[in-house]
């Protein structure tokens, strides 16, 4: 089958494609900490994102009566916020009221996180497959081998790197926990199927949106009453390198791949506009924490750094999953949207 060619799209709904990104960029810069804090200016900066998604969608939907290509990073990253975030709430409010918090409630993150995703991804891939199937392509199984491999290699590296007393409950426990993680990232995938039967790789957008916030999330630091819980500031008092590391971030999920793919004339390039901008963002995240932790004890960073490597890696393998099958669907040639 002869490669397709296509017409760019108008810069005008790149501009609107990459506007998540661009308000992420500006909210990375904490130009709003100094007079609010820092957990008030994340918290206005979360709720900004999840604004201009959602007026994204909207405006999208009443213009075009469906979802118009440039509003696919947002529905990204509306897809992941809530999974991530919704059952925080309902965490803390049930806690309290049990006697004594079970081993449930220890491991219940990804049920719930998966448990949203889960009831979206399943009705859209039972449609898909009764209507056109659904085919992964050889490439496609050996990525979603790796990606096993991949959730494996991380709960040994952070059962080693955490040298205490464990046994094989707890690793297990660290498996399934991975596991249900490696289903919400899967499940971005399954509900972009439609999207690709309509807009062929292009669908890749709203997946790469969604590893942003889970990238995001992963390299993010958490500081309450002033001291460094997780992340790269635990072993760096600069805060340098943690902006740079998020603005990175931003820039190779968010802006870089939109503009890329929106702009490439032919199939091969818009695929490599939605691998090559993740790989990237490992690679330089990677280096960063490197640089940055060098010096700090080894029981702790060394885990850390190559723990958050593999999980990148992880989310990055979707993408890749992502592009796999959607290229493949793109290649049987146009066909009416679900």
């Amino acid at each position: 089958m002869q490669e397709r060619s296509f017409s760019p799209t108008a810069w005008a709904k790149v501009v609107l494609a990459i506007l998540p990104g661009l308000f992420a960029l500006a909210a990375t810069r904490r130009l709003l900490s100094s007079a609010l804090g820092v957990g008030s200016a994340d918290i206005l900066a979360l709720v900004g994102l999840v604004a201009v998604s959602i007026t994204l969608v909207v405006a999208g939907l009443v213009r075009e009566r469906r979802l118009p290509i440039w509003s696919y990073p947002a529905v990204g990253i509306l897809l992941a916020l809530p999974s991530a975030w919704w059952w925080v709430p309902l965490a803390n409010l049930l806690i309290p009221v049990l006697d004594a918090p079970s081993a449930f409630w220890r491991n219940a993150a990804p049920v719930l996180e998966f448990a949203l995703l889960a009831a979206i991804a399943a009705p859209i891939t039972y449609r898909v497959y009764r209507r056109h199937g659904i085919h992964v392509p050889r490439s496609g199984w050996v990525l979603l081998v790796l990606i096993i491999l991949f959730s494996v290699a991380q709960v040994i590296t952070t059962s080693v790197a955490a040298r205490g007393s464990y046994d094989w409950v707890a690793v297990l426990a660290r498996l399934w926990y991975e596991l249900w993680g490696t289903g919400v990232v899967l499940s971005a995938v399954a509900i972009g199927l439609p999207l690709a039967w309509r807009n062929g790789t292009l669908a890749g957008l709203m997946v790469v949106a969604f590893q942003y916030i889970m990238v995001d999330d992963l390299v993010a630091c958490v500081v309450a009453q002033g001291r460094s819980l997780y992340g790269i500031c635990v072993c760096t008092a600069h805060q340098a390198p943690v902006i740079v590391l998020a603005i990175v971030t931003v820039l190779l999920f968010l802006i870089v791949p939109p503009m890329w793919v929106l702009r490439s004339r032919s199939a091969r390039q818009r695929v490599w506009g939605l691998i090559l901008p993740p790989i990237f963002a490992v690679v330089v995240g990677a280096a960063i924490g490197l640089l940055a932790c060098r010096g700090t004890p080894s029981e702790y960073w060394i885990g850390w750094w190559f723990t958050n490597l593999l999980a990148g890696a992880r989310y990055t393998i979707a993408v890749a999953v992502a592009t796999v099958m959607y290229y493949w669907i793109e290649r049987q040639g146009p066909t009416a949207g679900i």
